[in-house]
């Protein structure tokens, strides 16, 4: 299961996920990107914070996700990596090329709705 919720900050978005980004959940996760990518906003920031589970399939939107973005000239920063999410995004350097920029702090958690989780816009 994966939840994502797209918010709008000071000349950033955010793209909140929670659960399992993998091959089962991830057009939830395209979505959301298609409307990041169809903004303005100079940087989009991936907030993985509650990410239990990352698979191939997740990596490879992230990474699809990064080079859209920066082919107009924006940027994707991911915040938030733990666990199993960071170990394979180290495994393949993308830690390295998502990381965030220097000074850039984690942003707060997601509020989450208490009752029940559903994808945001």
């Amino acid at each position: 299961m994966l939840n994502v919720r797209l918010s709008a900050e000071t000349g950033a978005l955010r793209i909140a996920c929670r659960g399992a980004l993998e091959a089962g959940t991830i057009d939830r996760f395209v979505a959301t990107a298609v409307q990041a990518l169809r903004r303005d906003e100079a940087t989009v920031i991936a907030d993985l914070s509650d990410l239990l589970h990352l698979d191939g399939s997740g990596v490879g939107a992230l990474s699809h996700l990064y080079r859209r973005l920066a082919q107009g000239g924006r940027g994707l920063v991911v915040v938030g990596l733990r666990g199993q999410p960071l170990a394979l995004l180290r495994a393949t350097g993308l830690d390295t090329i998502l990381a965030p920029a220097p000074g850039h702090r984690a942003p707060a958690r997601p509020a989450w709705p208490a009752r029940g989780l559903a994808q945001g816009a």
